[in-house]
């Protein structure tokens, strides 16, 4: 999958997943069997805390996810679609067997389609497998996979900018890892919050001394592996056949260890899951302090989502970095 063949994503996602109404991708995907919504049953999909999510059902229809927002950016849900279109793309030149991503049935302005999967209860083997699963696609080396135009430009970020969550994620390519984690992360959610006032002199003094010395603690050409990019517990789940399945991907190029910190925050994923992950990618005695560092970041984004009561995690991972 070279920049050529994620453009062809991204083209064959505007030839043919996208439509102007629910209706239309609707009929369109149905054969004309189904013409408006209001034919389907639907019911609420819980669990999401940024958009709404129905589950739609007809016999002339495989069952479907609609996830959606009236107020969107036109290009929220093209973004998570692409990001979709990547995974599962990358999931299989990595040879992942049991690690699934929805297919993207069709894309508005305001809404995404995907394939619903049922939901099941794991065995501690299956997350032990989905683990290894997971770290099998960060073993994927981006720097051969985006050939071409992106190797030349940097091996780290995506060809597209996207989001995470309702935050813009910029994803300009950089060839060094502390540039753009600097640049493209910690510096784009900084600016965001001193925008929105949530970021005064004394945190943005804080922040800029962290910034100027990122080199001491992040690597500066790790392995670009294909992250999810916003791997908290609520963005997987376990298909009723036990396969792990991930969902709302923020995807770009970075170091693995980024997609691995976050899935220790709010609860962190079971046990058997690292156990599985580390079988297939050790991690060293230095990913302790990077975990905080990478989580930074998500802090930082859900001070600008949500609101002031992120503040006092993002200043806790500031002290306990020195700073």
């Amino acid at each position: 999958m070279s920049i050529s063949g994620l453009n062809e994503l991204s083209q064959g996602l505007d030839e043919g997943l996208r439509f102007s109404s629910l209706n239309e991708a609707l009929k369109t995907i149905s054969n004309s069997a189904v013409s408006d919504s209001g034919e389907c049953s639907s019911r609420d999909l819980h669990g999401g805390c940024i958009n709404r999510a129905l589950i739609l059902s007809h016999s002339s229809l495989p069952p479907l996810v609609y996830k959606y927002q009236s107020r969107a950016e036109p290009s929220l849900f093209r973004s998570e679609a692409l990001g979709l279109l990547a995974l599962k793309a990358a999931a299989r030149e990595a040879g992942c067997s049991s690690l699934r991503i929805p297919e993207v049935y069709g894309v508005m302005d305001t809404g995404i389609l995907i394939a619903y999967i049922e939901p099941g209860r794991p065995s501690p083997e299956q997350t032990l497998e989905f683990g290894a699963e997971l770290a099998t696609l960060h073993s994927l080396d981006l720097y051969s996979l985006f050939s071409g135009s992106h190797s030349q430009e940097g091996g780290y970020g995506f060809f597209r900018d996207n989001y995470i969550g309702l935050s813009p994620q910029s994803n300009g390519a950089e060839a060094d890892w502390v540039d753009f984690f600097r640049t493209r992360r910690l510096g784009s959610q900084l600016e965001l919050a001193g925008r929105a006032g949530y970021a005064d002199a004394a945190l943005e003094k804080r922040m800029k001394q962290l910034m100027n010395r990122l080199g001491d603690f992040l690597p500066r050409r790790p392995k670009a592996s294909m992250l999810h990019g916003d791997l908290w517990s609520g963005n997987y789940l376990f298909s009723s056949r036990g396969e792990g399945v991930l969902i709302d991907p923020a995807v770009y190029a970075g170091h693995n260890e980024a997609d691995l910190a976050m899935t220790e925050l709010f609860g962190g994923f079971p046990s058997s899951f690292y156990r599985g992950y580390r079988e297939v990618l050790p991690v060293d005695r230095e990913y302790h302090t990077r975990r905080d560092l990478y989580n930074l970041y998500h802090m930082l984004n859900h001070l600008n989502l949500f609101g002031g009561g992120y503040r006092s995690s993002v200043l806790g991972i500031l002290s306990s970095l020195g700073f």
